[in-house]
């Protein structure tokens, strides 16, 4: 789940002094839907981000961020089942 604070709207920036209220009411709602949903999703770990700009972009940097991770996630899962298959990984040029 993904928060993004735009400091146009809110008129707060998320690290100010002043936002301590904004991001305690976020954590508590996001441990909510947390509590809420993770009894029907026992498999899954639920994580929230919290980030600042414009919705649009930290979306899409987001969403860039985690595609990464999964994609290295990916890569050393499949690396692990060939190393176990004991098969050796074609070499790259």
């Amino acid at each position: 789940m993904v928060w993004v604070n735009n400091p146009s709207v809110t008129k707060t920036t998320i690290y100010s002094d002043t936002s301590s209220d904004l991001i305690d009411e976020i954590k508590s709602q996001f441990g909510k839907l947390i509590e809420k949903y993770k009894v029907q999703l026992p498999e899954s770990q639920i994580d929230y981000v919290i980030r600042e700009g414009k919705v649009y972009r930290e979306m899409l940097d987001e969403a860039r961020e985690i595609g990464e991770s999964l994609h290295c996630l990916w890569v050393r899962m499949a690396l692990q089942d060939l190393n176990n298959s004991g098969l050796e990984a074609m070499p790259t040029a």
